[in-house]
């Protein structure tokens, strides 16, 4: 397979090379129209690529193994514990120490994956009944993920103030 790559150059180089180029968008210095640089270019795709094009495909396909799965879930755990310790109990944090994806999560509370991500990273607050169903997923209280929140925003502030 060959894919055709376009570029469209809008530049000439200077005559001087003391000075630097400063043109305007869609103009090149010396007034020529714009160069159009084509390249093709020969994709080789793998075998193992032709059987998985999806990494969530071949992560659900690892993950129905449950050797696959329990390594993952352990692994996960492990994540939270070398790399985020020291943030303490966050929702990233409850849901990797319960060996769970973000996808998995979802699944599990009835919601998306990007709404997970939201809420992992401070930047939504969940209603009381997904706090509920976050709290069950994850096998906590309901004022462990509360305070889970609570902390992640912290943390999230403190970051945005450096």
């Amino acid at each position: 397979m060959t894919q055709t790559i376009q570029s469209l150059g809008v530049f000439s180089l200077p005559t001087d090379h003391s000075k630097s180029f400063t043109g305007e968008p869609g103009k090149s210095a010396s007034g020529a129209p714009p160069v159009i640089l084509q390249f093709k270019l020969p994709v080789h795709t793998s075998a193992a690529a032709e059987l998985h094009t999806e990494f969530d495909q071949f992560m659900a396909e690892l993950e129905t193994d449950p050797v696959h799965a329990a390594g993952f879930a352990e692994s996960r755990s492990w994540v939270a514990d070398t790399f985020y310790a020291e943030d303490g109990a966050t929702i990233r944090t409850l849901r990797l120490r319960a060996g769970l994806t973000q996808k998995q999560l979802a699944v599990a509370i009835g919601t998306s994956q990007p709404q997970i991500a939201k809420i992992e990273s401070g930047r939504h607050d969940p209603a009381l009944s997904t706090c509920k169903r976050l709290s069950g997923a994850l096998g906590v209280s309901l004022d462990v993920v509360s305070d889970a929140m609570d902390r992640q925003a912290r943390l999230n502030f403190e970051k945005e103030s450096k």
